[in-house]
Protein backbone atom coordinates (compact mmCIF):
# COMPACT_ATOMS: atom_id res chain seq x y z
CA UNK A 1 0.00 0.00 0.00
CA UNK A 2 1.73 2.72 -1.47
CA UNK A 3 1.45 6.01 0.63
CA UNK A 4 2.13 9.86 -0.25
CA UNK A 5 3.07 13.14 1.21
CA UNK A 6 -0.97 13.47 0.88
CA UNK A 7 -2.00 10.59 3.26
CA UNK A 8 -1.94 10.86 7.16
CA UNK A 9 0.64 9.88 9.00
CA UNK A 10 -0.67 7.20 11.08
CA UNK A 11 1.31 4.14 10.25
CA UNK A 12 -0.78 1.42 13.24
CA UNK A 13 -3.51 2.77 11.58
CA UNK A 14 -2.87 2.35 8.46
CA UNK A 15 -0.75 -1.58 8.49
CA UNK A 16 -4.05 -2.42 10.90
CA UNK A 17 -6.13 -2.44 7.53
CA UNK A 18 -4.42 -4.68 5.33
CA UNK A 19 -3.43 -6.89 8.17
CA UNK A 20 -7.11 -7.50 9.43
CA UNK A 21 -7.83 -8.28 5.60
CA UNK A 22 -5.51 -10.73 5.29
CA UNK A 23 -7.95 -12.99 7.34
CA UNK A 24 -11.17 -11.05 6.16
CA UNK A 25 -11.50 -7.72 3.83
CA UNK A 26 -15.41 -8.40 5.73
CA UNK A 27 -16.84 -5.79 7.56
CA UNK A 28 -17.75 -7.97 10.53
CA UNK A 29 -14.24 -8.70 11.23
CA UNK A 30 -13.06 -5.22 10.95
CA UNK A 31 -15.60 -4.53 13.61
CA UNK A 32 -14.89 -7.54 15.49
CA UNK A 33 -11.07 -5.86 15.69
CA UNK A 34 -12.69 -2.55 17.12
CA UNK A 35 -14.69 -4.28 19.66
CA UNK A 36 -11.64 -5.76 21.06
CA UNK A 37 -9.90 -2.44 21.41
CA UNK A 38 -12.55 -1.20 22.87
CA UNK A 39 -12.86 -3.93 25.21
CA UNK A 40 -9.27 -3.34 26.18
CA UNK A 41 -10.29 0.09 26.97
CA UNK A 42 -12.65 -0.78 29.33
CA UNK A 43 -10.10 -3.46 31.25
CA UNK A 44 -7.35 -0.29 31.10
CA UNK A 45 -9.85 2.32 32.75
CA UNK A 46 -11.40 -0.26 35.26
CA UNK A 47 -7.42 -1.05 36.79
CA UNK A 48 -7.06 2.87 36.55
CA UNK A 49 -9.61 3.10 39.41
CA UNK A 50 -8.36 0.10 41.29
CA UNK A 51 -9.12 1.26 44.69
CA UNK A 52 -12.21 3.83 43.84
CA UNK A 53 -15.33 3.60 45.24
CA UNK A 54 -17.96 3.04 42.42
CA UNK A 55 -15.18 1.91 40.07
CA UNK A 56 -17.33 -0.60 37.98
CA UNK A 57 -20.34 2.50 38.03
CA UNK A 58 -18.24 4.44 36.77
CA UNK A 59 -16.77 2.72 34.07
CA UNK A 60 -20.11 1.37 32.54
CA UNK A 61 -21.01 5.60 32.93
CA UNK A 62 -17.48 6.51 31.00
CA UNK A 63 -18.29 3.49 28.37
CA UNK A 64 -21.84 4.23 27.48
CA UNK A 65 -20.33 8.22 26.23
CA UNK A 66 -22.32 8.55 22.99
CA UNK A 67 -19.03 9.37 21.52
CA UNK A 68 -17.43 6.29 22.20
CA UNK A 69 -20.24 4.84 19.44
CA UNK A 70 -17.98 6.72 16.23
CA UNK A 71 -14.43 3.99 16.33
CA UNK A 72 -16.38 1.44 17.24
CA UNK A 73 -19.15 1.85 14.18
CA UNK A 74 -16.98 3.67 11.62
CA UNK A 75 -14.36 1.35 10.73
CA UNK A 76 -11.98 3.95 9.41
CA UNK A 77 -11.81 5.70 13.00
CA UNK A 78 -10.26 2.57 14.62
CA UNK A 79 -6.94 5.36 15.35
CA UNK A 80 -8.79 6.38 18.03
CA UNK A 81 -9.54 3.09 19.94
CA UNK A 82 -5.73 2.04 19.20
CA UNK A 83 -4.35 5.36 19.96
CA UNK A 84 -6.66 5.49 23.56
CA UNK A 85 -5.31 1.87 24.80
CA UNK A 86 -1.40 3.14 24.08
CA UNK A 87 -2.63 6.29 26.08
CA UNK A 88 -3.74 4.36 28.64
CA UNK A 89 -1.21 1.80 28.62
CA UNK A 90 1.62 4.57 28.92
CA UNK A 91 0.21 6.00 31.60
CA UNK A 92 -0.62 3.08 33.86
CA UNK A 93 3.31 2.27 32.81
CA UNK A 94 4.93 5.48 34.23
CA UNK A 95 6.88 4.00 37.08
CA UNK A 96 8.52 1.74 33.94
CA UNK A 97 9.88 4.44 32.06
CA UNK A 98 10.93 1.82 28.98
CA UNK A 99 7.77 0.48 29.02
CA UNK A 100 5.82 4.12 29.25
CA UNK A 101 8.10 5.22 26.58
CA UNK A 102 7.54 2.48 24.16
CA UNK A 103 3.35 2.48 24.17
CA UNK A 104 4.04 6.81 24.12
CA UNK A 105 5.69 6.11 20.91
CA UNK A 106 3.20 3.28 19.31
CA UNK A 107 0.70 5.97 20.55
CA UNK A 108 1.74 8.64 18.61
CA UNK A 109 2.14 5.98 15.52
CA UNK A 110 -2.33 5.15 15.76
CA UNK A 111 -2.51 9.13 15.47
CA UNK A 112 0.17 11.32 15.40
CA UNK A 113 -2.08 14.97 16.27
CA UNK A 114 -2.06 13.60 20.24
CA UNK A 115 1.55 13.61 20.02
CA UNK A 116 1.81 16.31 23.28
CA UNK A 117 1.41 13.62 25.65
CA UNK A 118 4.89 12.68 24.79
CA UNK A 119 6.39 15.23 26.88
CA UNK A 120 4.98 14.75 30.04
CA UNK A 121 6.15 11.05 29.65
CA UNK A 122 9.71 12.55 28.64
CA UNK A 123 9.59 14.38 31.66
CA UNK A 124 8.74 11.35 34.07
CA UNK A 125 11.49 9.55 32.35
CA UNK A 126 14.20 12.70 33.09
CA UNK A 127 13.09 12.38 36.37
CA UNK A 128 13.95 8.73 37.37
CA UNK A 129 17.41 9.48 35.29
CA UNK A 130 16.97 7.79 32.30
CA UNK A 131 18.27 10.81 30.45
CA UNK A 132 18.94 8.63 27.13
CA UNK A 133 15.76 7.70 27.42
CA UNK A 134 13.81 10.55 27.56
CA UNK A 135 16.02 12.26 24.51
CA UNK A 136 15.05 9.18 22.28
CA UNK A 137 11.58 9.85 22.81
CA UNK A 138 11.56 13.41 23.09
CA UNK A 139 13.66 12.87 19.25
CA UNK A 140 11.10 10.56 18.18
CA UNK A 141 8.15 13.15 19.05
CA UNK A 142 9.46 15.87 17.04
CA UNK A 143 10.05 14.17 14.51
CA UNK A 144 6.26 12.75 14.21
CA UNK A 145 5.11 16.38 14.45
CA UNK A 146 7.63 17.34 11.44
CA UNK A 147 6.53 14.35 9.49
CA UNK A 148 2.99 15.24 10.76
CA UNK A 149 2.95 18.66 9.10
CA UNK A 150 4.41 17.19 5.99
CA UNK A 151 1.36 14.33 5.56
CA UNK A 152 -1.90 15.16 7.43
CA UNK A 153 -1.81 19.03 7.30
CA UNK A 154 -0.61 19.12 3.79
CA UNK A 155 -3.38 16.83 2.79
CA UNK A 156 -5.97 18.72 4.84
CA UNK A 157 -4.58 21.51 2.91
CA UNK A 158 -4.45 20.07 -0.63
CA UNK A 159 -8.06 19.05 0.25
CA UNK A 160 -9.56 22.35 0.83
CA UNK A 161 -10.45 21.49 4.33
CA UNK A 162 -8.73 24.17 6.84
CA UNK A 163 -7.09 23.19 10.10
CA UNK A 164 -7.05 26.42 11.60
CA UNK A 165 -4.51 27.67 9.50
CA UNK A 166 -2.99 31.19 9.88
CA UNK A 167 -3.82 32.74 6.81
CA UNK A 168 -2.13 36.25 5.61
CA UNK A 169 0.40 37.98 8.47
CA UNK A 170 0.53 40.08 11.19
CA UNK A 171 -0.35 40.09 15.14
CA UNK A 172 -3.97 40.52 14.30
CA UNK A 173 -4.64 37.66 12.23
CA UNK A 174 -2.65 35.28 14.87
CA UNK A 175 -4.55 36.71 17.45
CA UNK A 176 -8.02 35.71 15.89
CA UNK A 177 -6.52 32.21 15.05
CA UNK A 178 -5.45 31.09 18.44
CA UNK A 179 -8.44 32.60 19.78
CA UNK A 180 -10.46 30.65 17.80
CA UNK A 181 -8.70 27.56 18.60
CA UNK A 182 -9.21 27.86 22.23
CA UNK A 183 -12.96 28.04 21.84
CA UNK A 184 -12.73 25.24 19.92
CA UNK A 185 -11.13 23.35 22.74
CA UNK A 186 -13.03 24.23 25.55
CA UNK A 187 -16.29 23.41 23.29
CA UNK A 188 -14.77 20.14 22.98
CA UNK A 189 -14.12 19.84 26.61
CA UNK A 190 -17.69 20.47 27.13
CA UNK A 191 -18.95 18.17 24.97
CA UNK A 192 -16.71 15.82 27.22
CA UNK A 193 -19.22 16.13 30.18
CA UNK A 194 -22.57 17.68 28.02
CA UNK A 195 -22.53 15.60 24.67
CA UNK A 196 -25.51 17.89 23.21
CA UNK A 197 -25.32 16.53 19.34
CA UNK A 198 -25.98 13.05 20.48
CA UNK A 199 -29.23 14.22 21.49
CA UNK A 200 -30.02 14.93 18.01
CA UNK A 201 -34.25 14.53 17.59
CA UNK A 202 -34.49 12.60 20.63
CA UNK A 203 -37.46 13.39 22.86
CA UNK A 204 -35.63 13.50 25.87
CA UNK A 205 -33.46 16.46 24.78
CA UNK A 206 -34.52 19.25 27.42
CA UNK A 207 -34.60 17.04 30.44
CA UNK A 208 -31.10 15.06 29.43
CA UNK A 209 -29.54 18.30 28.36
CA UNK A 210 -30.45 19.60 32.25
CA UNK A 211 -29.18 16.33 33.90
CA UNK A 212 -26.28 16.80 31.58
CA UNK A 213 -25.95 20.83 32.83
CA UNK A 214 -26.36 20.28 36.30
CA UNK A 215 -23.71 17.51 36.90
CA UNK A 216 -21.21 19.44 34.84
CA UNK A 217 -22.14 22.17 37.37
CA UNK A 218 -21.82 19.78 40.38
CA UNK A 219 -18.31 18.51 38.84
CA UNK A 220 -17.31 21.88 38.48
CA UNK A 221 -18.16 23.53 42.07
CA UNK A 222 -16.47 20.37 44.06
CA UNK A 223 -13.56 20.83 42.02
CA UNK A 224 -12.94 24.76 42.58
CA UNK A 225 -12.85 23.66 46.25
CA UNK A 226 -9.30 24.94 47.26
CA UNK A 227 -8.90 21.46 48.86
CA UNK A 228 -9.29 19.79 46.03
CA UNK A 229 -7.25 22.14 43.84
CA UNK A 230 -4.69 20.99 46.54
CA UNK A 231 -5.46 17.24 46.11
CA UNK A 232 -4.93 17.76 42.18
CA UNK A 233 -1.82 19.31 42.46
CA UNK A 234 -0.47 16.51 44.93
CA UNK A 235 -1.73 13.64 44.06
CA UNK A 236 -2.77 13.68 40.54
CA UNK A 237 -0.28 15.53 38.40
CA UNK A 238 0.16 12.89 35.88
CA UNK A 239 -3.07 12.36 34.84
CA UNK A 240 -3.55 16.14 34.84
CA UNK A 241 -0.72 15.92 32.14
CA UNK A 242 -2.27 13.78 30.15
CA UNK A 243 -5.45 14.92 30.38
CA UNK A 244 -4.26 18.48 29.62
CA UNK A 245 -2.16 16.63 26.23
CA UNK A 246 -5.24 14.96 25.08
CA UNK A 247 -6.94 18.50 25.55
CA UNK A 248 -4.22 20.29 23.37
CA UNK A 249 -5.08 18.65 20.45
CA UNK A 250 -8.51 18.79 20.60
CA UNK A 251 -8.68 23.01 19.61
CA UNK A 252 -8.27 21.53 15.94
CA UNK A 253 -11.13 18.34 16.07
CA UNK A 254 -13.80 18.47 14.21
CA UNK A 255 -16.75 18.22 16.91
CA UNK A 256 -17.87 15.18 18.81
CA UNK A 257 -16.50 12.26 16.98
CA UNK A 258 -12.70 13.31 17.95
CA UNK A 259 -13.09 13.23 21.70
CA UNK A 260 -12.28 9.77 22.40
CA UNK A 261 -9.04 9.67 23.35
CA UNK A 262 -9.59 12.31 26.48
CA UNK A 263 -12.82 11.34 27.66
CA UNK A 264 -11.24 7.98 30.18
CA UNK A 265 -8.81 10.66 31.78
CA UNK A 266 -11.53 12.81 32.59
CA UNK A 267 -13.66 10.27 34.16
CA UNK A 268 -10.88 9.00 35.85
CA UNK A 269 -9.82 11.87 37.25
CA UNK A 270 -13.67 12.95 38.60
CA UNK A 271 -13.29 9.70 40.30
CA UNK A 272 -10.44 10.02 41.84
CA UNK A 273 -11.01 13.40 43.11
CA UNK A 274 -14.97 12.75 44.14
CA UNK A 275 -16.13 9.04 44.13
CA UNK A 276 -16.25 9.66 48.03
CA UNK A 277 -18.67 12.30 47.93
CA UNK A 278 -22.17 11.31 48.98
CA UNK A 279 -23.69 12.73 45.17
CA UNK A 280 -20.98 10.72 43.43
CA UNK A 281 -23.41 7.45 43.08
CA UNK A 282 -26.36 9.66 42.21
CA UNK A 283 -24.30 11.43 39.71
CA UNK A 284 -23.37 8.43 37.53
CA UNK A 285 -26.41 6.58 37.85
CA UNK A 286 -27.90 9.73 35.72
CA UNK A 287 -24.87 9.82 33.46
CA UNK A 288 -25.32 5.94 32.99
CA UNK A 289 -28.87 6.46 32.07
CA UNK A 290 -28.20 10.04 30.07
CA UNK A 291 -25.64 8.20 28.08
CA UNK A 292 -27.44 5.22 26.86
CA UNK A 293 -29.98 7.04 25.54
CA UNK A 294 -28.25 9.37 23.47
CA UNK A 295 -25.71 6.41 22.66
CA UNK A 296 -28.97 4.90 21.50
CA UNK A 297 -30.11 7.81 19.65
CA UNK A 298 -26.30 8.32 17.79
CA UNK A 299 -26.40 4.75 16.93
CA UNK A 300 -29.02 5.47 14.19
CA UNK A 301 -26.84 8.06 12.15
CA UNK A 302 -23.31 6.32 12.96
CA UNK A 303 -24.19 2.47 11.51
CA UNK A 304 -22.46 3.07 8.28
CA UNK A 305 -18.61 2.39 7.44
CA UNK A 306 -17.81 5.45 6.51
CA UNK A 307 -19.24 8.47 8.63
CA UNK A 308 -22.14 9.80 10.79
CA UNK A 309 -25.05 10.88 8.79
CA UNK A 310 -27.58 8.29 8.21
CA UNK A 311 -27.95 5.09 6.97
CA UNK A 312 -28.03 6.02 3.41
CA UNK A 313 -24.58 5.33 2.72
CA UNK A 314 -24.57 1.40 3.68
CA UNK A 315 -21.52 -0.54 4.40
CA UNK A 316 -19.85 -2.22 1.62
CA UNK A 317 -19.61 -6.03 1.91
CA UNK A 318 -16.45 -6.06 1.12
CA UNK A 319 -14.05 -3.56 2.74
CA UNK A 320 -11.03 -2.22 0.71
CA UNK A 321 -7.64 -1.07 3.03
CA UNK A 322 -6.56 1.11 0.31
CA UNK A 323 -10.45 2.63 0.31
CA UNK A 324 -10.28 3.08 4.06
CA UNK A 325 -7.25 4.56 4.66
CA UNK A 326 -6.41 6.66 1.63
CA UNK A 327 -9.78 7.50 0.49
CA UNK A 328 -11.98 7.83 3.36
CA UNK A 329 -11.76 10.91 3.52
CA UNK A 330 -12.73 12.17 -0.07
CA UNK A 331 -15.54 9.75 0.26
CA UNK A 332 -16.85 11.64 3.45
CA UNK A 333 -16.45 15.15 2.21
CA UNK A 334 -18.20 14.17 -1.19
CA UNK A 335 -20.81 12.78 0.97
CA UNK A 336 -21.33 15.85 3.23
CA UNK A 337 -21.22 17.97 0.50
CA UNK A 338 -23.61 15.69 -1.62
CA UNK A 339 -26.31 16.16 1.67
CA UNK A 340 -25.99 19.07 2.38
CA UNK A 341 -26.55 20.54 -1.19
CA UNK A 342 -23.08 21.42 -2.47
CA UNK A 343 -21.42 23.46 0.24
CA UNK A 344 -17.55 23.15 -0.16
CA UNK A 345 -16.77 24.66 3.09
CA UNK A 346 -19.00 21.86 5.48
CA UNK A 347 -16.15 19.10 5.61
CA UNK A 348 -14.46 21.44 8.02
Amino acid sequence: MALSLKSFFRPLWHISYPVVSLVSTGAFLHRLVGLVFFNICIVLSHRALNGTKHAALTVVALFLHPTLVYPVTWIAQRNDLILTTFLLLAWLNLHNPRRAGIFSILANLAKSPFVFHSFPVAIYTLRRRRIALSLVLLLTTLAIIAIDYFTQYQAMQSRGVGLGAIHGGGLETLAFTVAARSVKALENLLLVFVPFPALYKTPFLLPIAALYSAILLWIGWEFFHPSRLLSLYRNQRSLLAFLVATWIPLAFAPGLRALMPIIPFCYILVARILSRHKLYRAAMLCLVVCNMIGALNIYGYTNTGAYDLGSEMAFPKEVSSQLWVQDRQEIVDSFIRKVIGGSESAAD
